[in-house]
């Protein structure tokens, strides 16, 4: 505007083009030629594309500048233009999506031809937290991508592997547990729901782990962790309400490897890893003299309790039981 003598409050702003005849430049990427520039000169508007005043003024034509050498800018700083048609702001151009190409065996690319009917799992998770003693009354709604074939099953629920894209579910692979036809009749038989059963399973699974932590603080404070070693631990587990089915599930962490059990469900030792089934034993022993022999833990995350169904298990651990090391660092009783 200087240089040609215009002044810059007046009533003539400049605009940069990319060509003779156009069109404008919102950066100086879009500046194809740097040795000449073309510029012209229009009547400023009121942000509408209609002139400030009506008058008749002459307009520059477009001239082309002779412009120094473009700015260089430092290491991932872009250098951009914030000149504009005046009076009409630039629209917000919304970053370009970025396309991950997948790796497709012939027949995924024939399946592509044909409606793909299966969908994602919404699950609705609500967490225990153990803290407060209180159950979450909002759930999370997550989708999860869910293996057709069960990897695992039990008397009670089958296993299925399952991944998720939500930024809270996306950091692992989960698995989602389904009750069998049977057990849910069991349930019904008993008198309870399967929401009832599925927060009582969770909350006795959280006292588990809680067991297991306190286990290990009790080593820390009398200085025997090392002499003791690697404690058992338990993963978070949580509630899982599939609305669409009317179905209540478990989702928790996957845990690769090859699962070993040690202590039945009717109380009997079966570990065949002498160190682990001790360790295992010890965990038992410890949850059933910390809870004044109400309730005894197994190495899966369930707990006997006295007076139930499960007490024959806990009688018949107490009569197979012989303190170990790891009892002997915990300073257990001995329970016979």
């Amino acid at each position: 505007m200087k240089h040609f003598g215009i002044p810059e409050d007046g009533i003539l702003c400049c605009d940069v083009l990319a060509g003779e005849q156009g069109p404008f430049c919102f950066s100086v990427k879009q500046i194809p030629d740097f040795k000449v520039i073309h510029v012209r000169f229009i009547e400023r508007s009121d942000g509408e594309g209609e002139p400030e005043t009506k008058r008749s003024r002459p307009v520059a034509r477009s001239s082309p500048v002779r412009a120094p050498p473009p700015r260089r800018a430092a290491a991932g700083v872009e250098i951009v233009s914030t000149s504009h048609p005046c009076g009409i702001r630039p629209e917000k151009v919304s970053p370009e999506s970025r396309f991950i190409p997948k790796s497709l065996s012939v027949v995924d690319m024939l399946k592509l031809g044909n409606q793909i009917k299966r969908t994602t799992t919404a699950i609705e998770i609500y967490n225990f937290d153990f803290q407060a003693m209180a159950w979450s009354a909002s759930p999370v709604l997550v989708d999860f991508n869910m293996e057709e074939t069960a990897f695992g099953a039990g008397g009670f629920r089958e296993a299925f592997k399952a991944t998720s894209k939500h930024k809270e579910y996306s950091y692992t692979t989960w698995v989602v547990k389904h009750y069998l036809d049977k057990s849910l009749e069991d349930m019904r038989t008993l008198g309870q729901t399967p929401e009832q059963h599925t927060k009582k399973s969770v909350q006795l699974h959280y006292l588990a782990r809680n067991f297991a932590a306190q286990l290990h603080t009790d080593l820390e404070k009398e200085d025997n962790l090392i002499l003791f070693g690697d404690t058992l631990s338990y993963n978070k587990v949580m509630l899982g309400y599939i609305r669409n089915r009317d179905e209540y599930v478990t989702v928790e962490e996957f845990v690769s490897g090859t699962f070993d059990k040690y202590i039945n469900n009717d109380g009997t030792i079966c570990g065949k890893n002498k160190n682990l089934t001790e360790k295992a034993e010890c965990l038992a022993h410890y949850s059933y003299e910390k809870s004044k022999k109400e309730i005894m833990s197994d190495n899966e995350g369930k707990l006997f309790c006295a007076g139930n169904l499960n007490s024959h298990a806990i009688d018949k651990f107490v009569e197979l039981h012989k303190c170990n090391s790891f009892c002997q660092l915990l300073d257990l009783s001995v329970l016979r």
